[in-house]
């Protein structure tokens, strides 16, 4: 039983142990890229790692392009980091000295003014000497972090030499245009049904490039089933595409993918995060490395799942924002979605996804609307002018929809939409007689139809009695 379900267990130290013996280890983009993000302590730990593993090392052909591919950016924005540091002290430095000034234009306003204030800033005079202080620490600090991480030249990278060294003769194969082409058609296959790897990619990139992750994953699987190779992937990823637990955890790879890998291969295969790894090759590879460099991988991790957060948060506003400007959308209240996107709040609740599954309004994003449903934020208020904009929508469309309208409001407040139903009722009914509110045969066009006040419903008008409704009755 335990061979039949492999994939879903987790491996035991036994495991581990025979893993780490015979498993060729792959590395990601951001793995080898993050060799230029840290000091040169940690960077050769790390490349002493890989001369250890170098029998069994690999990279996908996609990793190698994308690390030629944005080495020489990833170094001038490491080299700039220390500038951009600087600037930001002195910008506060400089804005502590209004402090002085305003003490020197108060002075001038007045002897009385002058005389009432002059104590209260001489008690503060040791303010200014502790901006001072505190700017001439972090300078200095900066000063030295910079000094620890010399900038890399190009031209003379020996990152880059270490790595075309350590790899040379261990890439896959480039995939060629037709091949890329079937591969982009079953990325939209599996990325339609959430299937990992990239599916997050797919939200934030337009191009081919949303398929870096799956490209990847392909060739690490041709890899492995042509050397019968149980396979350690390495990476700074965080994504939930590719790790099961929550958002920024790292417990375990996503169980579709060591399921996919154990059908494809028959082989077992793990992940380790960036950090992980260099305490795991410390521990089973009996390899030296210093302390200070665990500590500085950690941080990088922490601040790769800082990164990430930051990244979705500004997809999801883009998102909401970009949501105001489809047609599909023009129904809603358009003060609510701006709302959405100026306050920045994901407060979209249950009741209003009913709502937005309504067959006049087309889902632009199923994903999207039911992650901000599962946010549980009541946001009563706006979810009833947008029902009112939903009923009024509807009026103009078949009564059919009434009964969705119905249920819906009687989901959101039963008590208060009460009242509107039955007014929606009534219109409803003075349509299908062919008559408008105001009691003539003729339907108004679209274009002429008044806008409807969100706040005001419509009055009603009867033809004759109205048969009072039992207590039972909606209405």
């Amino acid at each position: 039983m335990k061979n039949l379900f492999s994939w879903r267990l987790r491996p035991s130290e036994a495991d581990f142990a025979k893993l780490w013996e015979d498993a060729t280890f792959v590395f990601d983009t951001n793995f080898l890229l993050d060799l230029y993000r840290v000091s040169r302590t940690t960077s050769e730990d790390f490349l002493l790692v890989l001369e250890r593993l170098q029998n069994r090392i690999w990279l996908p052909y996609q990793v190698a392009n994308e690390f030629l591919e944005n080495r020489e950016s990833t170094i001038r924005s490491e080299a700039s980091s220390f500038q951009e540091a600087s600037k930001i002290v002195k910008k506060w430095k400089d804005e502590q000295k209004s402090f002085q000034s305003l003490r020197g234009q108060l002075k001038q306003t007045g002897r009385v003014i002058a005389s009432e204030i002059e104590s209260f800033f001489g008690e503060h005079d040791s303010y200014l000497e502790s901006v001072d202080l505190v700017e001439k620490y972090l300078r200095e600090k900066i000063e030295k972090i910079a000094n620890s991480h010399p900038p890399i030249d190009p031209n003379e990278d020996y990152i880059l030499d270490k790595i075309l060294s350590l790899f040379d003769g261990k890439v896959g194969n480039r995939y060629d245009g037709t091949a890329l082409q079937k591969l982009y058609r079953e990325g939209e296959e599996r990325y339609s049904r959430g299937q990992p790897p990239g599916f997050e990619d797919a939200k934030a990139k337009e191009d081919e490039r949303k398929y870096g992750d799956l490209t990847l994953w392909k060739q690490v699987l041709d890899f492995a089933k042509t050397e019968s190779s149980p396979v350690i992937f390495i990476t700074g990823e965080k994504k939930r595409d590719w790790w099961t637990g929550e958002k920024g955890e790292t417990i375990s790879p996503h169980l579709e993918l060591r399921y996919e890998f154990y059908e494809q291969v028959n082989q077992p295969f793990w992940m380790y995060p960036t950090q992980v790894f260099l305490k795991m090759a410390k521990k089973r590879l009996v390899v030296k490395i210093n302390p200070r460099s665990i500590e500085e991988t950690d941080a990088i991790a922490v601040e790769a799942v800082n990164k990430e957060a930051f990244a979705d948060k500004q997809a999801y506003y883009d998102k909401m924002r970009q949501l105001t400007d489809l047609p599909q959308l023009s129904a809603i209240n358009s003060a609510l979605l701006k709302a959405f996107a100026q306050s920045q709040l994901p407060v979209i609740n249950s009741a209003l996804l009913k709502a937005l599954d309504l067959p006049q309004l087309p889902v632009i994003d199923s994903a999207l609307l039911k992650a901000l449903a599962q946010s549980q934020l009541p946001f009563p208020t706006n979810v009833k002018d947008l029902k009112n904009q939903k009923v009024s929508q509807a009026i103009t469309n078949d009564a059919n929809d009434l009964k969705e309208i119905e249920q819906l409001a009687e989901e959101i407040a039963p008590k208060t939409l009460r009242k509107e139903k039955c007014q929606l009722t009534d219109e409803v009914d003075n349509r299908d007689k062919g008559k408008t509110p105001s009691g003539t045969n003729e339907i108004p066009h679209e274009s002429k139809q008044a806008k409807p006040d969100p706040k005001k419903p419509p009055k009603k008008r009867h033809s004759g009695n109205v048969k009072k409704p039992d207590a039972g009755n909606s209405c």
